[in-house]
């Protein structure tokens, strides 16, 4: 089986949302079946790093009194189109299940 699906992209980075609305979220279903522990934002290393030179949180407001009611969110992204990055996916899900990518990269050429 091939997980090497790779691409090449202009911008590579994550966007993050704030810790309340997670913790929001994951009180409601299918969200409560889901036994994988949760990465607090505090102790989120890629955060961290993605803050020391963007904002990287997107903005919300609530569309009611309740989360089950929606949000809507919002967030401005720059990119440096002359940057050119050689990317693969860290992981591939299929029918089956998840399979590790032993070849994820991140390679800058630009």
């Amino acid at each position: 089986m091939d997980t090497d699906a790779s691409t090449h992209a202009s911008h590579v980075g994550q966007i993050f949302f704030d810790q309340d609305l997670i913790s929001q979220v994951e009180e409601g279903f299918p969200y409560t079946l889901n036994h994988q522990n949760l990465t607090l934002n505090s102790a989120d290393d890629i955060l961290a790093s993605e803050a020391n030179s963007t904002d990287p949180f997107i903005e919300y407001v609530m569309l009611g009194s309740r989360i089950e009611d929606g949000i809507l969110a919002w967030i401005s992204i720059g990119i440096d189109p002359t940057k050119d990055y050689n990317v693969s996916a860290a992981a591939t899900i299929h029918e089956n299940g998840g399979v590790t990518n032993d070849h994820f990269s991140l390679i800058a050429k630009g």
